[in-house]
């Protein structure tokens, strides 16, 4: 893909495969509870857990 492609699309997901897409990722009101809730779940669940929380966490960010 360009960057005159990439400029012009406003939603490029991917990183193997790049593709153009017209709307983000988003998660409905539950889905977030249940993932945050899954979160500190892990969390909670001590220091060999956290790459699990962080993973969640990051999901919840990057689909603000």
């Amino acid at each position: 893909m360009s960057d005159n492609e990439t400029k012009d699309c406003p939603y490029v997901t991917g990183t193997v495969t790049r593709y153009c897409t017209l709307t983000p990722l988003t998660l409905t009101d539950a889905e977030r509870e249940a993932v945050e809730w899954a979160s500190n779940f892990y969390a909670d669940w001590g220091p060999e857990w956290s790459d699990r929380a962080a993973t969640l966490r990051g999901l919840l960010e990057r689909t603000k």
